[in-house]
This record gives C-alpha cells, sequence and structure tokens, in this order.
C-alpha cells in the first residue's frame, strides 16, 4: 500500500528575518531599564560601601588613633592632579582634591574585625586627618557628589598683592607692621584708619568661595561692608577677633562658579583692615576692572602755599604721640573763632579735608563751600591724636569753587591737608587764574 507524503510547509526567511527584528527591538527597548537597574544597583553597592568603610575607619580610629592607611606613604600632588583630572575627563565635572596629597590606600586587613573587604574592584582612598573615603575608580554622581562636598581652600593671597587695589589716601599710608600682632600672613597689613564709604579695596576673584582676614580690634564694634557683584554683606565685627591677633573677618562659601568682583567699604567704622585673601582651591585673584582711583585724589599738605591762613594765630605744630598725619606735623589754632579761617580754592567735584582727633573737643568746625556751610565732623569722631578726615564731600558741580574753614566756636581748629580731584588743581584764594 502507498503511503502519502504531506509537505509540510515551515518559515520562509522572511518570516525569520522578521522575527528576529522584532526580537531585536525588544532587546533594544528592554537594555537601557536593564542598565539602568545595574547602575542604581551599582550605585547602591557604592554607597553603602562608602559608609561602611568610613563607618569602621572611624571605630579603628577611636581604637588605634589613626586611619587605616595601607602606608605612611600619601599620593602625590601629581596623582592627586591626575584623579582630578581623570574625574573631570569622564564627567565634565571640575573636582577640588588636596594638592597637599594626604589621600591614602586603605589597608583592609586593619578593619577586618570591623568591617568585610568589599567585593567588588572599586578603587577607595581614605583622607587624612578626616577619615573621608572617596571613590575614584570609574567615578559616577555619588563619588562625584562626595568629592564636591569637601571643599577646600587656596594658597593665601597677602594684602600687598598687585591684584588688590586700595583707594583713597588713608590706605596709601597705611600699611601697619607690629610686633605686638600675631597670626598675620607676612610681617603686617593694610589699614585704614576712620574710613569713609570713599575708602574701598577692591578685587576680581573666580570660584565659589571667599574669605577676608584682618586684626581684631577690642574698641571698634562696627561692621564694615563687602559687596561681592554689587550685593553687601556685614563682615564681623573686629571685636569679635581677639584683639590684635589675626582672623577671618569674612566668609562666604555658596557664590555661583564664575568670576565676581569684590568690594570691602569703610562704612564709618574705626577701622578697615586686611591681611589676606583666601579663595577656592582652584579660584584666581585678578586685578580689578574698576578704575584704580587711588591716584585720583590729589593731596594739598597744609605746609603748601596755596592756603591761606587768617587771624594770625595759626600754628604749625609737631607731636611725637601723633599719627597718621600727612606729613611730620600740622597746623593749628587753639580756642578757635569764626575769625579764624583757611581760605583756598580749587576745581572739580569732590574734596577731602584732614585733621587730628582730640577727645576733649565735642564741637565741628565748619566749611564753607561757595557760601553754602557744611558742619565738619567733630574730632571725637576720630580717634585721639590720629590723622583723619574732617569732612568730604563728593557731590559737587565740576567747576571752580572757593573754600573757608572757620573755627565755629570750637575748641580746636586741626589742618593736615586737603585732597581735591587728581585730574583738577587747588590754588590760592588770590590766584585770578584758573586752576
Amino acid at each position: 500500500m502507498l503511503t502519502k507524503i504531506q509537505n509540510k510547509k515551515g518559515f520562509t526567511i522572511i518570516e525569520l528575518i522578521v522575527v528576529m527584528a522584532i526580537i531585536g527591538v525588544l532587546v533594544l527597548l528592554a537594555m537601557p531599564k536593564f542598565m539602568g537597574y545595574t547602575e542604581k544597583a551599582r550605585l547602591t553597592e557604592i554607597k553603602s560601601d562608602i559608609k561602611q568603610i568610613e563607618n569602621a575607619s572611624e571605630r579603628y580610629y577611636i581604637d588605634k588613633e589613626d586611619w587605616p592607611r595601607l602606608s605612611d606613604i600619601s599620593y602625590t600632588s601629581v596623582q592627586i592632579n591626575a584623579f582630578a583630572q581623570e574625574i573631570t575627563d569622564k564627567t565634565g565635572q571640575v573636582v577640588i582634591l588636596d594638592p597637599s596629597g594626604k589621600y591614602y590606600d586603605i589597608d583592609y586587613s586593619k578593619l577586618q574585625t570591623y568591617v568585610q573587604k568589599p567585593k567588588n574592584d572599586i578603587h577607595y582612598i581614605i583622607q587624612n586627618p578626616v577619615g573621608e573615603v572617596f571613590y575614584l575608580k570609574d567615578l559616577n554622581k555619588v563619588g562625584e557628589t562626595r568629592l564636591n562636598e569637601k571643599q577646600l581652600w587656596s594658597i593665601p593671597y597677602d594684602d600687598t598683592n598687585t591684584n588688590i587695589i586700595y583707594e583713597s589716601y588713608n590706605f596709601n599710608i597705611g600699611y601697619l607692621t607690629f610686633n605686638g600682632w600675631s597670626n598675620l600672613n607676612g610681617s603686617g597689613l593694610h589699614c585704614s584708619k576712620n574710613p569713609t564709604i570713599s575708602d574701598k579695596i577692591k578685587f576680581n576673584f573666580t570660584g565659589t568661595m571667599l574669605r577676608t582676614y584682618g586684626v581684631g580690634y577690642s574698641g571698634m564694634n562696627s561692621y564694615n561692608i563687602i559687596k561681592i557683584d554689587g550685593i553687601p554683606y556685614n563682615m564681623n565685627k573686629w571685636s569679635s577677633i581677639p584683639n590684635n591677633v589675626g582672623g577671618i573677618s569674612f566668609e562666604k562659601t555658596d557664590l555661583t562658579d564664575g568670576e565676581h568682583t569684590a568690594e570691602i567699604i569703610g562704612n564709618a567704622s574705626e577701622r578697615i583692615y586686611l591681611d589676606k585673601l583666601e579663595l577656592s582651591a582652584l579660584g584666581v585673584l585678578k586685578n580689578t576692572t574698576l578704575p584704580v582711583t587711588i591716584t585720583a585724589w590729589k593731596l594739598y599738605d597744609d605746609q603748601n602755599s596755596i592756603f591761606t591762613y587768617v587771624g594770625g594765630r595759626f600754628v604749625y605744630t609737631v607731636v611725637g604721640g601723633w599719627s597718621g598725619l600727612t606729613g611730620t606735623g600740622l597746623t593749628m589754632v587753639t580756642t578757635a573763632t569764626n575769625n579764624d579761617k583757611i581760605q583756598f580754592k580749587f576745581t572739580g567735584s569732590k574734596i577731602r579735608t584732614y585733621g587730628v582727633g582730640y577727645s576733649g573737643m565735642n564741637n565741628g568746625n565748619a566749611i564753607v563751600i561757595d557760601g553754602i556751610k557744611y558742619n565738619m565732623k567733630t574730632w571725637t569722631q576720630i580717634p585721639n591724636n590720629v590723622g583723619g578726615i574732617s569732612f568730604e564731600k563728593l557731590d559737587l558741580i565740576d567747576t571752580e569753587h572757593t573754600v573757608e574753614i572757620l573755627g565755629n566756636g570750637s575748641q580746636r581748629l586741626y589742618f593736615d591737608g586737603v585732597q581735591v580731584d587728581g585730574s583738577r588743581e587747588a590754588i590760592s584764594i588770590n590766584d585770578t587764574t584758573a586752576p
């Protein structure tokens, strides 16, 4: 009997290709999600390892008073910089590592009673003396965040750095050195006594952090002001720093990463001190793009021939205990009346006068500019026997002005000098030529 053989039709090549393509698409769709789960698991493992190693290291430190270092030889600054560069290359993030190289490989044999060695091949290192653990190999967001949390400061920029601009005559004479002062950066610091809003320190910098340093002064309870990108902040009172000891006068750690403009202003406090600056570790101090206006004032000492002293009672006096003068002494008259006058003319839009503080004198002198009378500072507003600004006006019309300084019934009239616009001139009251 013959058996009929039936043909069984299979898949065609086209059908197989279509099925394979569908499977491929499904695999492609599933892979990112699967890889995401894998990466999340890896991140969770890293976070857990870091926490366990840190806890174990802290327990080890309590027992041994040391961190579980594999060797006493830390990574060099070159190696640390290489780590940082690897992180930047892989993530695009600039990270800050201590260039002194206080990072060490971990000796897990010292931790075996506290924690098991991680089973993965991830490279962890520990920092001395803070005991923080960092993940540096194949860095991901967990390690990156931990590194960015450990922010470090730059080397100090001394107050004599040429990128720091000091405005006003006060700073021009104000570099101070005292044997009794301690914890200074260098031999001294810059100081402006009896500063006004015209006494300023200016500089530009890059980075996210800024610190300023000065010296404590127990008698000074007023704040200076620092403006960063035009935003004002109160600085520390100098009375909050130990007397005659260098310390932090301002700190800000949350600036936007970029270039910033800074301006320290006197704010009518008794002193501005600047000893040094610190920035983010990768920050850079730059010369301000603002005009360097330390030369925008022109000084005329009280002995200059442009000044006419009226009344016949003015005398030039030199006292050894006085400080902060424009010259070796100043011109003065006691029991001054309005018949005791100092006369001169100048052109420009601003003027300053200088004198010396006298604790027993509570009445101010007067200054008359173009017939308009202004009260000058009482001499008790300037530290006793210290030269300082007795009057300032910055908003005059830019033209020629006639000036008289009067005793105004005060106990003294002290006159140490005048400043006017650096591009203008002061002349005698009797001079008929235009300055």
